[in-house]
């Protein structure tokens, strides 16, 4: 992958990982799409700039591609829990600068913040909360909270702003 972009690669290609890897491909990353099923990598190779079918907990494999050259990691892995916490264990061990990792469970959220992770995503509890705040108000469109403090709201101008 060529280093004049950020390198970002996706373990795990689920409906939240596909996604996610050619949504930022469209947003001009490098991508690096990674799954252990090979109907997932034909779906998604000619999406992303490149996509490679191996098992991410295998330290030989993962070294072949050169893992540790990417800016950034997003383990996406959701049902395997012990595939996910294996994988990011290894992305650390080889030196990835940056790794952000989905949860599905408590236990699994704990393990990770032990772990020093400091991306933890939970695709469930983020969109509710999105979908309650976009839902509780009549004038409010996008709702995202950036912060405990800060958020950024779509909403409708009131007619005394309309043209200025």
């Amino acid at each position: 992958m060529a280093k004049s972009k950020k390198s970002i690669a996706v373990v795990g290609l689920g409906q939240f990982g596909y996604q996610l890897s050619i949504s930022l491909h469209q947003k001009q990353f490098d991508i690096l799409a990674i799954d252990s099923n090979q109907d997932r990598i034909d779906e998604v190779k000619d999406l992303v700039t490149d996509a490679i079918i191996i098992d991410s907990t295998d330290e030989k494999a993962m070294r072949s591609i050169n893992i540790e050259k990417v800016d950034l990691a997003i383990v996406s892995i959701g049902s395997n829990v012990q595939s996910s916490l294996l994988t990011t264990a290894l992305l650390q061990r080889l030196g990835v600068p940056e790794i952000q990792v989905r949860y599905i469970n408590s236990l699994q959220e704990n393990i990770l913040q032990s772990m020093g992770i400091k991306t933890i995503i939970s695709i469930e509890k983020e969109m509710g909360i999105q979908i309650a705040n976009t839902l509780s108000t009549d004038k409010v469109g996008k709702y995202i909270s950036i912060s405990d403090h800060h958020s950024v709201m779509e909403i409708q101008a009131p007619i005394g702003f309309i043209g200025k």
